[in-house]
């Protein structure tokens, strides 16, 4: 069973008002509850950290790591722990923005096939992620994402077991598991923040991130700044009492928390809407 806490500071419920569920909506095995991770139902499928707006679930899984090693594969090529030895423990815990992270920058292969018959909630999920990501980067005239089937050890090719080697076997695993059992309550449990890795990647802007606008009668107070849980929102108020704003879609998750804090309502937020290969904006006329 996998071992996740949520950490609460950075997770939404500490915000007033803000009522995200969705770590707990898309667990498949209803192992979140009351912003709790019962270790005995959590398979690691890390679905839960594909979905946290903020960050804030951490496991014993060290995806910066895996990441970075699928970076430095020749080709990359993104697989789970049942093809590759070395491999994320499941691939749950991708999501379309890690997706565009990976290929808006070089080609990327992804080992899906297995997933269905593994976990079939993970291999739907990142379905629709490929899905969407591929969307994306043919509207910006990138090479999508490709889905491969990684050929794994050949049954000839494994070696037989002996009498000897089974004893062997037997004695070293017995040893193992008892020297795992000790070391479990030793095991660092690691923070993934996808937004953190993807500014190190220095991920290009794209239309799998969210849109922001603020119409014209913004007072300038920085609510909307200082509530954002990934900093992608900096506003300024000039001596001449014109409002200057940035925004770095690249660090904005969606999760609507400046645009619920906003006290006169000035903040447009439209999450990401791929069809077809073409940007769908649902974006009302802005006041200028």
């Amino acid at each position: 069973m996998g071992k996740r806490t949520i950490a609460l500071n950075r997770c939404l419920c500490q915000q007033a008002g803000a009522d995200c569920q969705k770590c707990r909506d898309v667990c498949p095995r209803d192992a979140i509850q009351a912003h709790e991770v019962l270790e005995d139902r959590c398979d690691d499928c890390g679905l839960c950290t594909a979905v946290c707006p903020t960050g804030a679930i951490c496991s014993e899984v060290d995806y910066d790591r895996a990441l970075e090693r699928v970076v430095h594969l020749t080709p990359p090529v993104l697989m789970c722990r049942n093809i590759d030895p070395d491999g994320m423990i499941c691939l749950g815990a991708i999501n379309g923005r890690l997706l565009w992270g990976l290929a808006a920058v070089q080609p990327l292969s992804i080992d899906i096939s297995r997933c269905a018959s593994c976990k079939p909630e993970v291999f739907r999920h990142l379905t629709q992620e490929i899905s969407d990501c591929n969307d994306a980067l043919r509207a910006e005239k990138r090479e999508p994402v490709r889905c491969v089937r990684v050929r794994g050890i050949p049954a000839e090719d494994r070696q037989p077991v002996t009498r000897r080697r089974f004893f062997s076997s037997f004695f070293s695993a017995a040893a193992e598991g008892l020297r795992e059992i000790s070391e479990a309550s030793a095991r660092p449990l690691y923070a993934f923040d996808p937004v953190n890795w993807l500014t190190r990647r220095n991920a290009p802007a794209g239309p799998v991130f969210p849109d922001l606008y603020i119409r014209s009668f913004c007072s300038g107070c920085g609510l909307c700044a200082a509530v954002c849980p990934e900093h992608a929102l900096v506003i300024r108020r000039q001596e001449s009492g014109s409002v200057d704003s940035s925004f770095d879609p690249v660090r904005c998750t969606g999760c609507g928390l400046c645009q619920q804090k906003c006290p006169l309502g000035a903040i447009e937020l439209h999450r990401p809407v791929i069809n077809g290969g073409k940007r769908v904006s649902e974006r009302k006329e802005a006041e200028r």
